[in-house]
């Protein structure tokens, strides 16, 4: 029996769970740590004399030139 609960389908007597805003979070929060976390970033990216800081995993999550 399916519950609705602020946006977020609870399934009961199942494992499933479904957040639909997930995805914005996880993304949001890796965002944030690039800027206050910085120390968490494991490749740091060079465009002429710019450095850019990233994840690893979302580069190769997101491009097959990263993979």
């Amino acid at each position: 029996m399916a519950q609705e609960d602020g946006g977020s389908k609870v399934v009961k007597d199942s494992e499933e769970y479904a957040d639909p805003d997930h995805c914005n979070g996880v993304l949001t929060e890796l965002q944030r740590q690039r800027y206050t976390a910085y120390h968490l970033c494991d490749v740091t990216l060079r465009v002429g004399q710019e450095k850019l800081l990233a994840h690893r995993s979302v580069l190769s999550a997101c491009s097959e030139y990263f993979r």
